[in-house]
């Protein structure tokens, strides 16, 4: 039986992802936003439940390419991409706005928390190494998890 407590914060923190998501979306971005938090299903394997959830987005499923980070190169990677585009010195977002929707973010999951990405290496100067999630010419994402939530957040460039 789930606890009706537990209902109650999924919608709140499902709100908080949904409201990220909008505002990244309507922006000026000129980029795909992929945004979303739910349920987790498989607890077993974070491989597995990152796949889940990219499938549901329609983005390709990377199976043992997912790379995982710490907390740090989490918060560090995902404030890079919403400040700066992948591909060009274009500044998206000030950092320290990019560093405040990257806490929110996270600060929806319980500890421990574990993070997947598909980036293999970035700079200064954009996303050099990464196992494509989208048809994007560059894309970028980062998934978190806890015991109970799974949520992502992926941005696409054309180039």
């Amino acid at each position: 039986m789930t606890d009706p407590s537990s209902d109650k914060r999924f919608a709140l923190k499902f709100r908080q992802w949904e409201k990220v998501a909008e505002s990244l979306q309507n922006g000026e971005r000129g980029q795909t936003i992929w945004c979303r938090l739910r349920r987790r299903e498989s607890l077993d394997n974070p491989e597995v439940e990152a796949d889940l959830l990219c499938e549901e987005l329609g983005l390709a499923q990377l199976g043992d390419k997912w790379s995982s980070l710490d907390s740090y190169g989490a918060e560090g990677l995902v404030v890079r991409v919403l400040g700066k585009s992948l591909i060009t010195d274009y500044w998206m977002m000030e950092g320290i706005e990019a560093r405040a929707i990257a806490e929110h973010l996270f600060d929806t999951f319980q500890m421990p928390r574990h993070y997947l990405t598909n980036v293999l290496s970035y700079d200064d100067e954009g996303v050099t190494a990464w196992s494509p999630l989208s048809d994007s010419t560059f894309d970028a994402g980062v998934v978190i998890m806890d015991d109970q939530w799974v949520g992502i957040l992926a941005i696409g460039e054309r180039g």
